[in-house]
């Protein structure tokens, strides 16, 4: 069944043929996917498609095209199909490209049998990364989808590399890719072409690099041991290899995540980077910088405390926000002697979770001068009775813990939020209560069933201790 030719979005799922019908066009006897209001194209656990039709690319107003669940698809489109007419863009208005669950996929269409990668329509294509077209009136190379905005590639096992061309998409904001195998390199030094003057994903802000065990690093080694960049963009070291720690990499990126990357070794430079998220990865990764770079860091996750060790103090000094989530082997905050923990007067939230070895926070909260946010969720064995908390009377607001109330927290006068969890033993309310005048929450999960009684209004025992909380709330 033909679908209209008006239809705006469109999906295909389950659909069993190895190619797409291609109907009759309107008026004439030729072929055609001719739908020229489509906006959204999705495809979706198609089992023996093979390819996509040439014309997919022509669509003039398609701007969202997801592919998965295609398990015999190599390329995204056949040589013998493809056609480019002169002058013209593929994907010309697609700002979204979702690529996942395609076992296969060695690239966008084959390889010619020279091995080059500059390819005529008609050509064949055997590559495994997406060749450049011949541009109209000169020998150079285009990559389209000019106005692509974000790019997601998914499972993708047999997918080598990505086309150097990417990096110069005038839009592309938002770049992840997770579970390729098989990559160890996201360009191949073949491919990377140091064209002087161009620019290094110009608009890119937010780069995730998941499960890509076998990656070690963002460009392969030429021969003689150095990277391929621009000559403007690097210094050699005495050795002559390019210093990755001068090299400029992602001229606007704000957000990087990268987990599960064990053999990635440098984290590359990001001089406005302000969130950066690093889990299951080397604990000697090394981070790029340069003087005064990197000063706009607000915010560091990780798995693994070891990781500071590498990290430049320029990436710390406006730190505001720590979060420490699935470290199995930590026991105490203060472990990592290398980290200076007087960088840690600009931090506002600290949060930990899920580390069962950790005993204590001490060798950080007396330097957390400026804490309001302090989330502990977890972390059976933490202690922190006996733990001086006055440095945090004048700023600590909201607190998450477990188990317990510490005594020192009756110096946090402007404690507003206090949720606890886990507290079977706790059964009543301390008597110090009342001193937290500007508590306005208090909220007590998996609490004894004594406990609540006592807190109960208006005969509880310790109903006095809370009643001037605004909002109580136990179970």
């Amino acid at each position: 069944m033909q679908p209209h030719h008006n239809v705006k979005t469109l999906k295909l799922r389950g659909y069993q043929g190895d190619t797409i019908p291609i109907w009759p066009g309107r008026g004439d006897n030729s072929a055609s996917f001719d739908f020229p209001n489509l906006v959204t194209l999705r495809i979706v656990n198609c089992s023996e498609l093979l390819y996509l039709p040439w014309q997919i690319g022509k669509l003039p107003r398609l701007k969202t095209l997801e592919i998965s669940g295609l398990p015999n698809m190599e390329y995204v489109a056949d040589s013998e199909t493809l056609v480019s007419n002169e002058g013209s863009s593929l994907f010309p208005y697609l700002d979204f490209l979702e690529i996942s669950e395609l076992p296969k996929l060695k690239g966008w269409w084959r390889r010619t049998e020279s091995g080059s990668h500059v390819v005529n329509p008609s050509e064949s294509y055997h590559g495994e990364t997406i060749p450049r077209w011949p541009r109209r009136g000169d020998n150079s190379a285009l990559f389209d989808f000019p106005n692509l905005v974000t790019l997601k590639i998914k499972n993708c096992s047999e997918l080598l590399y990505l086309p150097w061309q990417i990096r110069k998409l005038p839009y592309l904001k938002t770049l992840h890719i997770s579970r390729l195998l098989n990559m160890e390199y996201v360009a191949d030094s073949e491919t990377l072409v140091s064209d002087e003057g161009l620019s290094f994903f110009p608009s890119l802000d937010n780069l995730s690099i998941h499960e890509l065990p076998k990656l070690k690093g963002w460009w392969r080694r030429s021969e003689s041991g150095s990277h391929m960049v621009n000559s403007n963009d690097s210094r050699r070291s005495r050795e002559g290899q390019v210093e990755w720690e001068s090299s400029p990499c992602f001229p606007l990126l704000k957000i990087l995540s990268i987990r599960n990357c064990g053999n990635m070794m440098f984290v590359p430079l990001c001089p406005q980077l302000e969130e950066l998220i690093i889990y299951d990865s080397r604990a000697d990764m090394r981070c790029a910088h340069r003087p005064l770079s990197c000063t706009k860091l607000k915010r560091l996750e990780i798995n693994n405390l070891e990781w500071l060790k590498s990290m430049p103090i320029e990436y710390t000094q406006f730190l505001s926000e720590i979060e420490i989530v699935s470290d199995r082997r930590m026991e105490r905050l203060g472990e990592v002697n290398e980290f200076p923990t007087s960088l840690l007067s600009s931090v506002r939230t600290l949060r930990i979770g899920i580390c069962p070895k950790l005993v204590s926070i001490r060798g950080w909260l007396e330097h957390l001068s400026a804490l309001e946010y302090l989330y502990i969720r977890d972390c059976p064995k933490v202690e922190l009775g006996g733990m001086s908390w006055h440095n945090l009377a004048a700023t600590l607001q909201h607190l998450e813990l477990m188990k317990e109330l510490p005594e020192g927290l009756q110096y946090c006068t402007s404690l507003k939020y206090l949720y606890i969890r886990n507290c079977p033993n706790l059964k009543s309310m301390p008597k110090w209560m009342p001193k937290l005048t500007s508590l306005q929450e208090l909220i007590i999960g998996w609490c004894s069933r004594s406990l609540k009684e006592r807190c109960q209004q208006p005969n509880g025992e310790d109903w006095p201790l809370v009643h001037h909380i605004s909002r109580i709330d136990m179970w």
